[in-house]
This record gives structure tokens, sequence and C-alpha cells, in this order.
């Protein structure tokens, strides 16, 4: 169960935001036979400001429970927030920046490279540099984009 809002706080401003109780049942236990069935708070929040013609700049959190795609038989627990802005340089040309980071919370331990059984958290970053060119006709879009990727994985907390 979830309540949220949407506010216009200007014309140029909008944020969303919501919270609630999160009830996750997945139906099986971990490998060590721990219930992965829980109850979590959760909550969503989106930003948008268009600082000028030529600059917008966005912000979101939120969190949810998911099933583990790489260690079968768990769920996590993720937490993501990112923040990025466009500058408008030309009429056909947008110059963007972007950052994300996530936290994989895992419910039930894992088995490590010694056999041991462990409590799983991987930090994800990222950041983001794109061009982008749009000529007036609807079915092109080229750009340039670099990224930059991290991920640290702690398993002994």
């Amino acid at each position: 169960m979830r309540g949220g809002f949407l506010h216009e706080v200007s014309l140029k401003t909008f944020i969303k935001g919501s919270a609630g109780i999160g009830s996750y049942d997945f139906g099986n236990k971990s490998p060590l036979g721990q219930d992965l069935n829980t109850d979590t708070f959760s909550f969503d929040f989106a930003a948008t400001w268009q600082a000028t013609d030529k600059i917008l700049v966005e912000a979101m959190a939120r969190n949810d429970i998911q099933p583990s795609v790489q260690d079968s038989d768990n769920a996590m627990e993720i937490t993501r927030a990112s923040m990025g802005a466009s500058y408008d340089i030309a009429k056909s040309w947008t110059l963007s920046l972007a950052g994300s980071w996530r936290l994989d919370d895992y419910m039930g331990k894992v088995q490590d490279l010694d056999n041991r059984y462990r409590y799983k958290q991987r930090t994800l970053s990222a950041g983001s540099f794109r061009l982008d060119y749009k000529p007036n006709v609807r079915f092109l879009d080229v750009y340039a984009e670099t990224t930059y990727e991290n991920s640290d994985t702690n398993r002994g907390r």
C-alpha cells in the first residue's frame, strides 16, 4: 500500500513522491532456510526543474525488493538515486551530464569463494557525458556518449 503526490511547484518545477509499506512474498526460502518474505518501507521520489529555456535538471530516488538474478533463491532490497542535467547548446545540439548510485542489499546470506555464507551488499555507481544531434527529421538522432561505471561488492556484513 502506498500513497503519493504530484505537485507543480511552478511552471518550471515539478515534484512527485510516494511512500508506503510493501509486502513481499517470494514463496521460497534461501539455501540456508532463511525466510525471504518481508514487509518493508518503500519510497519513490522524482523532481524536474527547467532552470532556463536551455537547461533542464532532473533527480530521482526509489527503493524496492526484487528477486536476485545472480544468486538464485535469494532476494535483495534495491535503493537507487540519480541526477542529471541537459543543456541545449543550439537548436539541434544538446549536452547532457548524469550520475547514478545503487545499493543492492541481499536479504539472505550468499555463499562466497571460501564456501562461507555471508550477507552481501553491492554498490554500483555510474556517470555519463553525452552530446546529441537532432536534425529537423523525425527518424534520426545521432549521439556520442562516454560512461564510467564502478561496482563494489562487500560479502562480509
